[in-house]
């Protein structure tokens, strides 16, 4: 089974302290667009995936949008560890609902191109039988986009000891692993609203 991550659980410092979920774009809130590009896209490839939303505030809000909301298990209210915390929780809901191969969205990644979870995935049912430990990272030109990974849910143990090392980086992290890159040939086919 896929997942898909979408990731909205930060600070938002360099929205200043908003939630960035709830910022709009064209008067609609980024998470609803995001989420509509994920169930567009996954209909055009006729996958059906859980979707689930990392979010630490306006937990009802995000509930009413009808997917699973998942909170960082680590530190406590208003204690933001970073999207590698949601993608631990993520990854946890994962063993317990069967869900093997996650892609990661975030929430600010208002604008991707329509073939972006077909890049993204690449033939991930074969990378799981083949290669498990192999996590692909989204390349655009020659900037690497950390937040935006293909990974599969046996990676829990991984980052269960990175983030228990105190460490927080993605970037740290995937220099610990095995990682592949999917690309998209232009920046601008992914727009990225995370500050003001």
């Amino acid at each position: 089974m896929l997942g898909i991550i979408v990731l909205s659980g930060g600070e938002g410092r360099r929205m200043g302290g908003q939630d960035k979920g709830w910022c709009c774009h064209q008067q609609q809130p980024f998470v609803a667009l995001v989420v509509a590009q994920i169930e567009q896209q996954l209909k055009a490839l006729g996958l059906q995936a859980h979707i689930v939303i990392s979010a630490n505030r306006n937990l009802s809000r995000y509930q009413a949008l009808g997917y699973p909301v998942i909170c960082d298990r680590r530190g406590g209210q208003g204690d933001y560890q970073g999207p590698l915390a949601g993608i631990e929780s993520a990854l946890e809901y994962g063993l317990t609902n069967k869900v093997d191969y996650w892609v990661t969205w975030p929430v600010d990644s208002i604008g991707a191109v329509p073939q972006y979870l077909q890049i993204a995935l690449g033939d991930w049912r074969h990378s799981l039988s083949n290669n498990p430990s192999t996590i692909r990272v989204l390349q655009t030109l020659d900037k690497l986009h950390f937040a935006h990974l293909g990974l599969a849910t046996m990676q829990i143990s991984s980052l269960k000891s990175y983030l228990d090392s105190g460490q927080r980086s993605i970037k740290g992290w995937l220099q610990t692993r095995e990682c592949v890159t999917f690309t998209l040939t232009c920046d601008a086919q992914l727009l990225n609203c995370n500050q003001f």
